[in-house]
């Protein structure tokens, strides 16, 4: 079926599909292309088919450039991919400012406070027209905290105090981490950069594919970042080796 896919991407020439059929195929495909070629594009149409022919969950797109990611993301955005970009703020196009994980995270927690009030608006409503006896237990409790405290208990009152407010930072900090996590793992596609997706963030993902886009321009080291660390069943590489080569910075290089 899949393959059968591949001869109604119409806006694509013949090398294009043929790239994207070979992506389909195998489990390992080199796409190399002069610049202007399209070779964003057919990434694109590899993730594209990948997720929603295939159903290969998660995705990962990647490049050594910042701007190589938002590319793809662009791209996958405008397909009507579900894909999350993720990476300092700052080196995100603004254009993609509603798919970072930052802002779908803010989305997320909005929409969490207000189905917790609305839960509680429920609750409320139920326990106004509930019956005589959850009232009389009410008007119980209301009779037993207004009662004096017995002797001694100042003092615990003192001791519970103390350490008040400890670990709700750390609380905040774990629900945040949840619904990032819930976020990626609902994303068809997760755009990074490859030094990105070796750090603890992406510890408990193994990928069922990934593109490593401009891969000529990445070092050796970069580019095995997202394999060895995050491991994947299907690989692609896209890029043209004669155009500019990795951009090293060395101290030692630049003094000699």
């Amino acid at each position: 079926r899949a393959l059968r896919e591949v001869k109604t991407l119409i806006h694509l020439n013949q090398s294009q599909r043929d790239a994207v059929r070979s992506a389909l195929r195998t489990t390992c495909t080199v796409i190399q292309g002069p610049p202007g070629t399209g070779k964003t594009h057919v990434s694109v149409q590899i993730m594209k088919m990948w997720s929603k022919i295939l159903d290969l969950s998660p995705l990962l797109a990647t490049s050594d450039s910042n701007v190589a990611v938002d590319n793809i993301a662009m791209g996958l955005r405008k397909e009507g991919v579900k894909a999350v970009r993720v990476g300092r703020p700052d080196k995100i196009n603004r254009i993609l400012e509603e798919i970072t994980l930052e802002c779908l995270l803010e989305k997320e927690k909005v929409e969490l406070d207000n189905r917790k009030y609305e839960a509680r608006y429920r609750s409320r409503s139920r326990s106004k027209s509930g019956s005589p006896f959850a009232d009389r237990k009410k008007k119980r409790d209301r009779a037993i905290s207004r009662s004096p405290s017995p002797a001694g208990s100042e003092n615990g009152d003192k001791d519970k105090g103390k350490g008040k407010g400890k670990g709700k930072g750390k609380g905040k900090v774990g629900a945040d981490f949840d619904l990032q996590m819930r976020i990626l793992q609902d994303a068809d596609v997760i755009c990074t950069t490859t030094i990105s997706s070796g750090g603890d963030f992406f510890s408990k993902f193994a990928f069922a594919g990934i593109l490593v886009d401009e891969a000529a321009q990445a070092t050796e080291l970069a580019a095995v970042v997202p394999l060895i660390l995050r491991g994947t069943q299907r690989l692609v590489l896209v890029g043209d080796q004669c155009q500019l080569p990795p951009t090293v910075q060395s101290t030692e290089a630049e003094e000699r």
